[in-house]
């Protein structure tokens, strides 16, 4: 529907805003799957990305001396120390939800990694 015909008012009838927000949430979310040690996303662009799901405490470190009031620095940061400059340029280019989507996706499979690391090494007979 071409913006100049919109009819507002027909539109407002049956507006259910939640639904609306949702439905726009759904269409931003990247598809996230791990391959071979990594976090592959694609995005709904199509564009794929791979991010590994290890990085070295230097990594770490740099991550967390960000300050936590400046979400898109943090992105940009995490992106540049596990990918190439052209991974991160490309990111950096995509909606900012879908990206932090990605983001916290990421985050959450790291900390499973992390877990079952903790996990398979306890769980290791004591010599």
């Amino acid at each position: 529907m071409a913006k100049d015909n919109f009819d507002f008012d027909a539109a407002l009838e049956n507006y259910d805003e939640d639904a609306a927000l949702a439905e726009l949430s759904a269409s931003l979310e990247p598809k996230v799957i791990v391959v071979e040690g990594d976090a592959v996303a694609k995005f709904p662009d199509g564009k794929i990305y791979r991010l590994a799901l290890t990085f070295s405490i230097d990594d770490a470190s740099a991550l967390k001396d960000l300050p936590d009031d400046d979400p898109v620095e943090q992105l940009k940061t995490l992106f540049s120390r596990l990918s190439n400059e052209a991974t991160t340029n490309a990111l950096m280019k995509e909606p900012f939800q879908a990206v932090a989507s990605f983001a916290s996706r990421y985050f959450e499979l790291f900390q499973r990694v992390n877990e079952a690391a903790v996990g398979e090494s306890h769980a290791l007979p004591q010599s």
